[in-house]
């Protein structure tokens, strides 16, 4: 921020490249958590053939009830990094225009 006679003026610099990464870093980890929820379904669907009796099955349905909530979060996580690197290309595309249009008026 700079003081400029008793005004605030902000300075807003974005790099667009980090925002980008930052997108795809956000896919791949939405990804890898719903690769994770599947393999803790598949974990415990194994247990519950060895581990018997009311305490499993009040476990597995509560873990069960959960699944859908964490895939929907998985999904949350793949839009943002979506929206995130759609930005971070508009963006880089707005400034790249509006430096050619300044260039025309040299």
């Amino acid at each position: 921020m700079i003081h400029e006679k008793g005004k605030l003026i902000m300075h807003i610099q974005a790099n667009y490249d980090h925002i980008l990464q930052e997108g795809q870093n956000l896919q791949q980890q939405a990804q890898d958590c719903r690769s994770r929820i599947r393999q803790l379904a598949a974990t415990m669907e194994q247990t519950a053939e060895i581990w018997q009796g009311e305490d499993c099955q009040t476990f597995l349905s509560q873990a069960r009830s959960l699944q859908p909530h964490l895939i929907r979060l998985t999904e949350i996580m793949s839009q943002y990094g979506d929206t995130l690197i759609r930005t971070a290309q508009i963006y880089r595309q707005l400034q790249q225009d509006r430096a050619a249009q300044a260039a025309r008026l040299l």
